[in-house]
């Protein structure tokens, strides 16, 4: 399911909810499209590692998915194929990339010389 996160000073804001799965099916391409690129903007945000992104999408007022919202989108098997991929690329930079960033790396070079004879 889809769900519009709004602000709750807004008053005038309706939510829409769309189920991913009938989009899936051909319901509405256009919304699934839309969609997809909302999910490609959030990916190209967290990408270099960008903090205040991750904050936004995974917590706070304008939450669009936390961890298990988007396992089980990456697990549901009647989604396109493209947009778990995508999914599984914004889980990558919200969750487990940054935990592999290491600000130094340490280099150790070897040298072996077999024959000094030549």
């Amino acid at each position: 399911m889809i769900k519009n996160c709004i602000d709750p000073k807004q008053k005038d804001v309706t939510v829409r909810t769309f189920d991913l799965e009938a989009l899936a099916a051909g319901a509405d391409e256009d919304v699934l499209n839309m969609y997809t690129s909302t999910v490609e903007l959030l990916d190209a945000l967290c990408t270099g590692d960008n903090h205040a992104s991750r904050v936004m999408i995974t917590g706070g007022m304008y939450r669009f998915a936390d961890f298990n919202t988007i396992l089980q989108c990456i697990c549901n098997e009647r989604l396109p194929y493209k947009l778990r991929t995508l999914y599984s690329r914004l889980m990558n930079h919200l969750y487990f990339k940054q935990l592999f960033i290491n600000g130094e790396t340490n280099l150790k070079t070897v040298f072996t010389i077999e024959d000094l004879a030549s």
